[in-house]
């Protein structure tokens, strides 16, 4: 969960725009000759950042200068390094689930990373997602917590990892996972999901998730995990969560999912049922999901992969949503292209957008109970939740207030104890 940065104390000037034009290139078996002296260790650290070592990392190396090759070498060996021993926890976890008969599947992560890339250490992951029937999660709980692991609850100010003992979300039955964590060595944590669904499939559809699966063989380990079509479906629900929701936009707005995206349809596409594809997309009302996420797509890499004809398939969707004709929640100003890599600008077009529909008075806190802070906004059928734990020394802007100049309006809100200590 927690992997050191390597370099952090080098100010990283390059632009991350640099990652999409090398990723363009190596794809089009061009040459990487742009990339020049010192500006190698800049990359080293910017894919780093990015959770991209191993994917850009191992694709440029044969263009890199042997004297910078060492850069390369720490930052591709850090991130295989933790991946190891996130596979070294599934084996564990594997091994109880099974002598314990509780069936489970497994979702992106560890096997996505196998199905796209042929490597489960290529993609690297911050956690275990595990997809368990809602009336196991609390025995899925106790056996995790054989292995160690506490329900997360944060990071304090000193870096000291706060846990409680507790066998449902501290979010409430509302939350979707219990979120679990451990410490592994002196930097290293290691974090496993218990769902009963996912940020990007609602619980009435995740059954069709967990019928959609195979087993696939991950470094020895038999796992199971969403079929090729599904693990499709979820990546592009997934990119939008990331990506285009008032979440997503708040937070780093990453570039990983869509390289993920450029590369399984690299690998797949020819397999892919676009019909198919798009009359499930209807079903699970993921339609305008994927149309923004397919825009988004060829804005950054073309229109080789995808051609118009596919995206117009996902224009039109029959059940209501609160979105852009485009299928965007938020009415963007910007092209994707520009602000996946510009968070202010990003962060003011998302600002404006909950200043236009969201009145001062629709506005209120709510504390479901002590453990549990909640911030809803409401207009009409629109509802947007935030619940969030302070973690790890990352602010998350969630309150609005009243009477202040547009410029403040959204303050930094320190959540430090569960909900009990709040800090405007």
């Amino acid at each position: 969960m927690a992997v050191t940065i390597l370099f952090n104390r080098r100010i990283v000037y390059m632009d991350r725009r640099i990652l999409l034009k090398i990723m363009k290139d190596i794809s089009r078996e061009e040459d990487i000759n742009y990339i020049k002296g010192s500006e190698w260790i800049e990359l080293s650290s910017l894919i780093q950042k990015e959770k991209l070592s191993v994917v850009v990392g191992e694709a440029v190396y044969r263009y890199c200068p042997y004297e910078y090759q060492i850069y390369l070498d720490e930052v591709i060996m850090q991130a295989r390094n933790n991946s190891l021993l996130y596979l070294k926890e599934l084996f564990r976890l594997d091994r109880l689930f099974r002598n314990n008969k509780l069936p489970y599947i497994l979702m992106k992560g560890i096997p996505l990373s196998q199905q796209i890339y042929a490597d489960c250490f290529a993609r690297m992951s911050s956690d275990i997602d595990i997809l368990i029937d809602e009336e196991k999660m609390k025995e899925a709980y106790g056996l995790l917590k054989e292995l160690g692991y506490r329900q997360h609850v944060y990071f304090d100010e000193n870096g000291t990892l706060v846990t409680i003992d507790k066998d449902s979300s501290i979010y409430g039955d509302l939350d979707h996972e219990i979120k679990c964590i451990k410490k592994l060595n002196i930097k290293s944590f290691a974090g496993v999901e218990i769902q009963k669904a996912t940020t990007a499939i609602p619980i009435q559809y995740i059954d069709d998730f967990k019928s959609n699966t195979v087993d696939i063989n991950v470094n020895g380990l038999s796992v199971k995990t969403t079929n090729a079509l599904y693990s499709f479906l979820h990546l592009i629900a997934n990119a939008y969560e990331n990506s285009e929701t008032i979440m997503g936009a708040l937070r780093n707005c990453g570039i990983k999912d869509y390289f993920d995206i450029m590369a399984f349809l690299k690998k797949y596409n020819k397999e892919l049922d676009w019909e198919q594809i798009c009359n499930l997309s209807e079903k699970y009302k993921i339609k305008h999901v994927f149309h923004a996420v397919l825009l988004n797509f060829c804005d950054l890499f073309g229109y080789d992969l995808i051609d118009d004809k596919i995206i117009k398939k996902f224009e039109n969707w029959s059940y209501l949503t609160s979105c852009t004709s485009n299928g965007y929640t938020i009415d963007w100003i910007s092209p994707f292209s520009e602000r996946i890599f510009n968070e202010q600008i990003r962060q003011k077009e998302a600002y404006d957008y909950l200043r236009s529909v969201i009145p001062q008075q629709d506005c209120c806190r709510e504390f479901q109970n002590s453990d549990n802070f909640s911030l809803i906004f409401k207009e009409n059928t629109l509802e947007i939740r935030f619940r969030w734990i302070y973690e790890n020394d990352e602010r998350l802007i969630i309150s609005l207030l009243n009477n202040v100049p547009s410029e403040t309006l959204f303050s930094d809100v320190y959540i430090k104890k569960q909900g009990e200590e709040i800090e405007a």
